[in-house]
């Protein structure tokens, strides 16, 4: 308790400490709270003794004192009149700042926006409001009137949920008062941890002047079944309750489930049905890009590798003891790394980490099993891995063909990317395992001349550098690869299907495939010498901004739709991890409502919330 403190409660409100308990000079009340506060003693003055005279507070402040002995000070023989102790009224020295009711409200209601924009659970208001007791307490006399305010601002857990309500329906607003001229929705699906199906639903939009909005659309808990006509329904019952015209509707992406994409019952089958029944417009459909890249890797041809990684790491990483002892090793061995990574199917970038790491620890993995295990890893054959050089060879290629793709993923995944460069991402890996093909059907795989980001397969030229005199096989390797770009070009379609018009929006002065509608607006456009060099040298949104829609009304729109479509999911599995650091096993209570208005706070892109005018009509109310 600072000193100060008491010396002010005892001087202007009368409360003096006797037996470690604070008692009222006055009628010789004893506070029974654990805790005093400033707050409780004005209120015991306020009721109890505000219409007391002066000579009376000195007469009994006498009686008191020499009851238990105590000496009156000078502030308390010298003080003359004592004014009520109220928030609302000011001293004749100096005036104190009281903040008006709209500003107490909007502090509440940007508080409750910083705890719905962090990854705790609401009720750490709860914390919030301690703390700010706390500082309380250690305000100087003076400033006791911003004491009271400050400790009765309502932030309770109950108070923050609406709040964050109102806020979270504002940002709604928001996007529905925009005028959209089209936009795409990416739709996926997830379970929260209370077993509740979430369909998470995103959209980009965009007005006619180029401006894009990229923001959460919707979260809609799906209570029963998560079929392709529960998700149909789901999506159509949020357009509408938000007012959207489906006739703006341009394209619907997903992850490419059968429940999503299926051909017959899929949701996107039956809300591009739907579309097309109503207003004759067929919407483009499109399967993420990352999923269907990783599924692109799901080749039986390096199984005998990958077990082995596999079971080595988990007899490695699931017996404490020898967990223990691995990492001890390393760091006694001076090595790089401090341990191994455990490999996860569902993970975009698990496989190529987990092969990369096991191929930099090979020596030391093997070293251990050896000298300290009395044990050897062996193949799937049963022949120790560290006598098989060709094994080395395989992990080392497939460590770099994953990190390869582990790169085209990393460039697909964001906010705010157009699909023309996710697509070009994509051709590029493609362009890539074709060369690598090539290499490796004449046998040139050690001086490949690959373009790519990296020293081209890093660890395969290490592996040669080392056994330069081995006759490395191939053959599988090469199968491997060629089954990867059968399984782009198949699972792309979509993508490739759309080629002509992403080059058109790319670039319209070099696309070879034109179709016949943009024949003539191409050919003026590339006559025009001062648009291709404002082509090359601004933004590719604001050069279309600029084109005069009477010359080339058929480009425009071009660039409109595609500048609208989502290449990924990758916006909703970004809010599916949101959505689970904030309802968890300990905050699985959530509504859906305030799960939905915490996300929408959480994720925002370009939408920022408008407090004051989500307090305007509002009234102002004290904690009590």
């Amino acid at each position: 308790m600072p000193p100060y403190k008491e010396v002010y409660w005892e001087n202007e409100l009368y409360f003096k400490k006797v037996n470690n308990q604070f008692q009222c000079m006055l009628c010789e009340h004893i506070s029974q709270t654990v805790r005093p506060t400033t707050d409780t003693f004005k209120k015991h003055f306020n009721s109890k003794h505000n219409k007391m005279s002066e000579n009376e507070r000195k007469l009994k402040m006498s009686s008191f004192n020499n009851k238990y002995g105590f000496v009156m000070n000078n502030s308390q023989t010298s003080q003359s009149s004592h004014m009520s102790i109220d928030v609302s009224e000011q001293t004749s020295d100096s005036k104190q700042y009281k903040p008006s009711n709209k500003s107490l409200l909007k502090v509440c209601y940007t508080i409750s926006q910083l705890i719905a924009d962090s990854p705790h659970s609401l009720s750490v208001s709860k914390l919030v409001k301690e703390c700010i007791n706390v500082v309380t307490e250690l305000l100087p006399p003076e400033m006791s009137h911003l004491s009271e305010i400050i400790t009765k601002l309502p932030i309770s857990s109950y108070t923050v949920i609406r709040n964050v309500k109102s806020i979270g329906n504002e940002m709604t607003q928001q996007i529905i008062d925009k005028q959209l001229d089209r936009y795409s929705l990416a739709v996926d699906d997830s379970t929260d941890c209370t077993d509740i199906p979430e369909l998470m639903i995103s959209m980009r939009g965009i007005d006619n002047r180029f401006n894009i909005t990229e923001e959460m659309f919707d979260l809609v808990p799906l209570e029963n079944r998560t079929t392709g006509e529960d998700i149909f329904q789901a999506i159509k019952a949020s357009v509408e309750r938000n007012g959207f015209d489906f006739n703006k509707l341009k394209s619907i992406t997903s992850d490419g489930c059968p429940s999503m994409s299926g051909k017959n019952i899929g949701a996107m089958r039956k809300l591009s049905d739907y579309i097309k029944s109503n207003s004759g417009i067929t919407i483009k459909t499109f399967q993420c890009a990352i999923h269907q890249e990783s599924l692109c890797a799901n080749s039986s041809h390096f199984n005998n590798v990958m077990k082995v990684v596999t079971n080595t790491v988990g007899n490695i990483r699931n017996n404490p003891l020898i967990h223990r002892q691995f990492r001890a090793y390393l760091v006694n061995n001076n090595s790089e790394y401090k341990d191994v990574l455990y490999y996860s199917q569902i993970r975009w970038l698990s496989r190529a980490q987990c092969l990369l790491r096991f191929f930099n620890l090979f020596d030391f993995i093997n070293s251990f099993f050896t000298n300290i295990m009395n044990d050897s890893i062996v193949d799937t054959f049963g022949e120790p891995i560290n006598c098989n050089k060709q094994f080395y060879f395989d992990l080392a290629f497939y460590a770099d063909l994953f990190e390869i793709l582990n790169h085209s993923k990393l460039e697909l995944m964001g906010k705010n990317k157009l699909i023309v460069h996710q697509f070009e991402s994509i051709i590029k890996v493609q362009t890539i395992l074709h060369n690598l093909s090539e290499d490796l059907k004449s046998n040139q795989l050690i001086n490949s001349t690959t373009d790519f980001p990296f020293n081209s397969f890093h660890c395969v030229n290490k592996v040669i550098a080392k056994h330069q005199k081995y006759d490395f096989c191939t053959e599988k390797l090469y199968d491997l690869v060629e089954d990867i770009i059968s399984e782009f070009e198949n699972r792309f379609s979509d993508f490739n299907s759309n080629k002509e018009y992403f080059d058109i929006f790319t670039n319209p002065f070099s696309a070879s495939q034109i179709p016949p509608d943009f024949v003539n607006e191409i050919n003026t456009i590339r006559s025009n010498h001062n648009l291709k060099l404002e082509f090359e040298n601004s933004y590719i949104l604001d050069f279309y901004n600029n084109l005069n829609s009477a010359d080339f009304p058929l480009i425009i729109d071009n660039a409109l739709t595609i500048a609208t479509y989502f290449g990924t999911t990758y916006n909703c599995e970004q809010f599916f991890s949101i959505m689970k650091t904030r309802k968890n096993n300990k905050s699985n209570l959530l509504s859906a409502e305030t799960l939905k208005a915490c996300l929408r706070i959480s994720t925002a892109n370009q939408l920022k919330p408008n407090i004051d005018k989500v307090i305007e009509g509002k009234q102002y109310q004290f904690s009590h």
